[in-house]
Formats: C-alpha cells, structure tokens, sequence
C-alpha cells in the first residue's frame, strides 16, 4: 500500500525556484543589454562588452574530488503511536518541512472479503464511499467544500486492505479532519452513484478483453491459485449486476471498524493538538456489531505449499483471433514475506530484469525474440505471492521465446551469478534505498503496513543488511529452492490458427481454455 501520491513536496521546491526569475524568459546578453531609459526609471544598468569575457584558460576551477566522505546512515523519522479507547491504532509523525498535512486511515479488509456473487463489492463499495460523500455532506457539497481550500479526500481497495486518506493546507486541519472522519464512519452509499459506478465498471469490463496483457494476466491467476480463490477472482457483468446499495452499507459497516484499523496523520502539526483533534473526531467510532464479513474461503498456506507440483506444465491457450502477436506467461506459486529467502530473490529479480538483465539481454537482444520480457517474484503477506515470468512477442516466434525464457531461467539454477553481476545487483538495490525515505507519507505508510499485517517494524533496515551480507552461493541455493522452469504451465493469448502447430514442436500437452475469448 502507498501513501496518496500527489508530489507535493517536489512541486513545493520547484514553485519557490520559479519564484526567482530575474532573466526568465530572456537571453543572458539581452538581459544586460536593458535600455536603461526603457522601464525601469532610469537605474544604470551594466552593459556587457566582449572586452570583459575571459579565456577558458583564466577561469580557476576547483579540483575534482578524488575522495568522498561516507554517506550518513539514513535515520528514520521519530514517530509516536497512540491507541484510542475504542482500539483504533494512530500513528503520529511530524514533518515542518512544509506546511503540509496528510492523512491516512488502512482497514484490514477487501476484496477477499467480497461474496462468491458478489465479486467487486470493495471495489465498489470504496469509490461509491468517497464520491457519495455523507448525509451531512453529500458528494457534490463534499468536493466544493474541499474545492475551496485545495484539500483532498480519496478512498482504494486492495485484495487486503482498504483506505481512505486526505490531504490539506495545515492551516485547514482542523476543518478537514471533521469531512474526512465523516467519510470513514458515515458514508451515504447513495444509489444514483453507484449506478453511476456500475456504467463506468460496465464500460471497462468490455474494454478489457481487447486487452491481450490483461486476459493472460486473469487467465494465468485462475491457473495458479484456482478459479474459486480470492486471489484471481475478478469483476464480471453479472457479479456487477448483483451490488445493491445495501449491500454496500452492510459491507461498510462490517469492515470499516476500529479495532482493525489503523491511522496515520503526517506533516506540519503539532502532535498534542492533532491527538485532541482525534478524539473528537474518531473517538466515538464504535464497532456497533460483530462483523459477518463471509468473503471467498481463502487458500492457507498449507493448501498451497504443493506450489508448482499440483499444476501440469502444459500449454494453455486462450483464443484471440485476430490477433499477431503472442502473449506469454509462464510461473508458480511464490513465496510470502516471512521467507529468509525473500532477500536473495529480490535480488536475482535485479539480475533477470533490466536493460543489462539476464532474460533483456539474451531473448530481446541477442535472439530478437522480444518486444518484452521479464520474470521475477512478488512476496505477500497474507498468502504465498508469485513467481511470473513471460513478454510479448511475434506470433511466428512464440515457441522460441519460450524456449529462451526457459533456458534463462534454468541456467540460474544451474550456475551462480557472477560476483560482478550480484555486486551491480546489490548496489542497485542500495542505492535505491533512498528513496524510501523520500517523504515523511512514505515513511509512515510504510510503518502502518508492517503494523497492519504483522511484519517486524525494523524489516526495512534488516532488508538492507541481509542484501548486504548475500553471496554467490545464496542466490544459486534460493533459485534452486523456488525456480522449477520446464515444470510451469504457460500460457498463450494469441490466434490459435496461427500458433497451434508450432506449438506442438515443444512436445507438451496443449489445452484451449477458450475457444473464444469472452470474459
């Protein structure tokens, strides 16, 4: 989850340079060149002259530097966590860099917890909650009020979490922080917006299967994690149909509560009167019921430690006629944050990945075989993430792209990296650190997460040092453990008239999930 990004703090920084503009718009010899009697009330002016300009030579430069000082260990912000009486979690960071606020408030809660026929429910449930705004403030009333002093309310949703956030002047704290707590604890739901919702979702579900990335996406997660999973479910026409407004406020009430929430406010306050501002404002916010939440039966870790062996390593082929490319995917089960071997895997995605990448160099460059290509991991927290790796490529191409991407992925479990290419590796990754740093948002949200799904809060800086401490060795052992190439499905969204007979050649068990691809 990220922080409402809106790049304030770099706007901020490039209005004030702006602001300093003495020869803006105009060359350096015209702007002394100003006609002293022209506008400026007769004030001299000096006049350059080429008798004044000097050699390259007498200009005196300072040495180049040979030796730098060490960088200073990055200190994260001090931050303070409260615990209100009603169990909602605060976190609290000040930052007077700017005169500045922001807000976010994370629910343990989403699209995990949509009914099997209701798929879309938190997703809808979260855009109709902002954009209705609240009985006090209705939707329209609720966007000129935050209209007139440039501030900002928004909600999103994820598979796990939910969130409203905002952002304002600090000087209008104290009249945000009422519209943004009422949007949490009381939104309208009002009918006219979600029909408004159900036309805009309408349009891109039937958009979205001209979109060939997009169907071997959703495809391919329905073979990793099964058709009935939280974790590959998606919105369809009829599941849409489905959501009331009702449905939407139950839906409100039995996730959006207290005690599985947790708030974060940052910027330039003052830390006892923002605790003050919410007590008032949240303090009351009470769980009035048990939740009775029945979202999809998730798949425990158990269920799906069999990874990759419980999947055929056929072709899947999903039919787009019409079609001249081919688009590939390939993959298994992955791993979760808790894994010691997260960090080496991490590190291996910067070695497969990238213009000087393993798969970028040898399919695309050497072979020509690519318009795309990648692979790499994706942890979770909740459940085991993913190992996916596929691109795009020319149709009469396509069982030589996988062949190639395969031969990639096989020779890191053969072979260990070279010590310069885990050095580039690493220090890629290190010099990157940085930027979690970039902004106090950034910071925060990143706490707020670790507290949302348990992760230690320290896990950022260990990252660091255990990418520090990998060799050689570390990355080979971790891609022998996770990476099975030749052992992964793959699938195929192309034209099968023009693709099944060169299929074939790979010696593999093909099956045509659709013969016509219709969401």
């Amino acid at each position: 989850m990220r922080p409402l990004a809106d790049g304030n703090a770099t706007c901020s920084r490039v209005l004030l340079l702006l602001q300093a503009k003495p020869f803006l718009g105009t060359s350096a010899a015209s702007a002394w060149n100003v006609d002293p009697n022209f506008s400026n009330g007769g004030i001299p002016v000096n006049r350059f002259n080429s008798q004044d300009a000097v050699s390259f030579e007498e200009v005196q430069l300072p040495p180049i530097p040979k030796v730098f000082s060490p960088l200073k260990d990055l200190v994260p912000r001090a931050f303070e966590k409260v615990i209100l009486p009603n169990g909602l979690r605060v976190f609290l960071m000040e930052d007077h860099e700017l005169g500045l606020v922001g807000g976010q408030l994370f629910v343990k809660a989403g699209s995990k917890d949509d009914p099997t026929d209701k798929v879309g429910l938190a997703t809808i449930s979260s855009i109709v909650q902002r954009s209705g705004g609240t009985k006090q403030n209705p939707g329209d009333v609720l966007d000129a009020k935050l209209e007139e002093t440039a501030a900002r309310i928004e909600s999103s949703s994820g598979v796990s979490e939910m969130s409203v956030g905002f952002r304002c002047l600090s000087e209008d704290l104290t009249e945000i922080m009422p519209l943004f707590s009422d949007v949490v604890q009381s939104p309208l739901m009002p009918t006219n917006k979600l029909n408004l919702v159900r036309t805009q979702l309408l349009g891109s579900i039937k958009r979205r299967r001209d979109n060939p990335g997009g169907i071997a996406a959703r495809e391919f997660s329905k073979l990793l994690y099964g058709e009935k999973s939280a974790y590959s479910r998606y919105l369809t026409e009829d599941t849409l149909k489905r959501v009331t407004r009702d449905d939407l406020i139950a839906f409100h009430k039995d996730t959006f509560r207290p005690t599985s929430s947790i708030l974060g406010i940052w910027g330039d306050f003052d830390t006892e009167r923002v605790k003050a501002l919410i007590s008032h404002t949240l303090g009351s916010w009470n769980a009035n019921r048990a939740s009775s939440v029945q979202g999809a039966q998730l798949d425990s870790l158990s269920q799906l430690e069999v990874g990759y062996s419980f999947l055929e390593p056929h072709i899947y082929i999903v039919n787009k006629p019409g079609l001249n490319q081919g688009f590939v995917r390939m993959g298994e089960l992955g791993t979760t944050i808790s894994d010691p071997d997260v960090f080496a895997l991490d590190v291996l995605n910067d070695i497969l990945n990238g213009f000087g990448g393993f798969l970028f160099n040898q399919v695309r460059s050497k072979e020509g075989l690519a318009y795309s290509v990648y692979g790499g991991w994706t942890p979770a927290a909740e459940h085991r993430g993913s190992f996916l790796a596929g691109g795009e490529t020319q149709i009469n191409t396509v069982p030589q792209f996988i062949r190639s991407v395969e031969r990639v992925l096989q020779s890191v479990t053969v072979e260990a990296p070279s010590a310069d290419d885990l050095a580039k590796a690493k220090e890629g990754i290190i010099n990157s650190f940085v930027f979690n740093f970039v902004d106090s948002g950034v910071q925060l949200s990143r706490l707020m997460t670790y507290e949302l799904f348990g992760i230690d809060q320290n896990f950022l800086f260990s990252y660091k040092k255990k990418v520090e401490e990998l060799t050689t060795v570390d990355i080979l052992e971790a891609a022998r453990r996770h990476l099975h190439p030749g052992l992964q499905p793959v699938l195929v969204v192309a034209d099968a008239s023009k693709v099944m007979s060169a299929l074939k050649t790979l010696g593999r068990e093909i099956v045509v999930l659709h013969p016509e691809y219709l969401p």
